[in-house]
């Protein structure tokens, strides 16, 4: 079994509720130690490095980790892979995203960025 959403892993803590009440055999105890491991690990997994801290329904916040060791290093990694430019377009709303204004900053040794991004609506 593979959890990948809190939903499956909500299906699988009722599971382990319901079978409290059964008999432990050899059987029912092999597959609750198996679902308790595969919970653990769903809950215990490594976040990403985009954590979304608000949003609304045309623009929000996000947290972003970044890999690089310098000031222009981050600098470049977030403009390689997070800057995002609206081009321009004859119509009105095109949905598309872009950056609004982000900020690198140091925490723990980590370079990270502050990502205020919109949606042209």
């Amino acid at each position: 079994m593979k959890i990948t959403c809190i939903d499956d892993a909500r299906s699988y803590e009722r599971v382990l509720y319901a079978l409290r009440s059964l008999p432990q055999g050899k059987a029912v105890r092999s597959y609750v130690d198996d679902v308790k491991r595969d919970l653990r690990a769903f809950y215990h997994r490594p976040e990403g490095r985009v954590k979304i801290i608000t949003a609304d329904y045309d623009s929000g916040w996000q947290l972003i980790t970044l890999a690089a060791k310098t000031k222009e290093d981050a600098d470049a990694e977030f403009n390689a892979l997070y800057y995002r430019v609206c081009a321009p377009s004859q119509y009105d709303c095109t949905g598309q995203m872009f950056t609004v204004f982000y900020k690198l900053f140091k925490r723990n040794g980590r370079w990270m960025a502050y990502h205020h991004f919109a949606m042209d609506v």
